[in-house]
């Protein structure tokens, strides 16, 4: 009877741990050789989406994504939008590009004076600067281009979140303000 009492819990203790390790497998990429390979492995496409096809070694982007330049390179940039007969537009485009990203940490009127800008000094961080006077104002478009595009200091990137277009609109405000 004791015998029979121990195989018994033998049984259940390694009926538990065999359970116990078949849970533990269904973890994702936790089997060592994929048997029976599960569904989210599978590549997937959204309804109605064609599969992609892969780029061809050696084949150059035609349209897209835009050309990665270095900030040494953007430095010489000539602003496009200059050259636009409709500045007007840009500007009051740029104007509402400034008040959605810039004015929480450059105010309003891109004086320096906001909230961010207390709050940076107070923590005895670098505040945003003006961008009406001072070095901001002595910078070539293509500079302020640069920056808006690789970000300084404590100031995201911008070059995921803006168009080419918009962060060149952003410099002819920016223009137009300083005069």
């Amino acid at each position: 009877m004791f015998l029979h009492n121990i195989k018994q819990k033998l049984l259940v203790t390694v009926a538990v741990s065999a359970s116990a390790l078949g849970l533990v497998a269904c973890e994702v990429g936790a089997y060592p050789l994929d048997i029976f390979p599960e569904m989210h492995y599978q590549q997937s496409y959204k309804t109605q989406e064609p599969p992609a096809v892969p780029t061809p070694s050696g084949s150059i982007p035609i349209q897209g994504r835009e050309v990665v330049q270095t900030p040494e390179q953007l430095a010489t940039a000539e602003n496009p939008m200059v050259t636009n007969e409709d500045q007007a537009s840009v500007t009051v485009a740029g104007s509402k590009l400034f008040a959605t990203n810039c004015a929480m940490c450059h105010g309003n009127l891109a004086d320096g004076e906001s909230e961010v800008a207390f709050r940076f000094t107070d923590a005895g961080v670098r505040a945003p600067p003006s961008l009406t006077s001072g070095p901001a104002a002595a910078y070539s478009d293509g500079i302020l281009f640069s920056i808006l595009t690789h970000g300084q200091s404590n100031m995201p990137a911008f070059q995921r979140l803006l168009t080419t277009d918009e962060r060149w609109m952003l410099v002819s405000y920016l223009r137009s303000i300083q005069k």
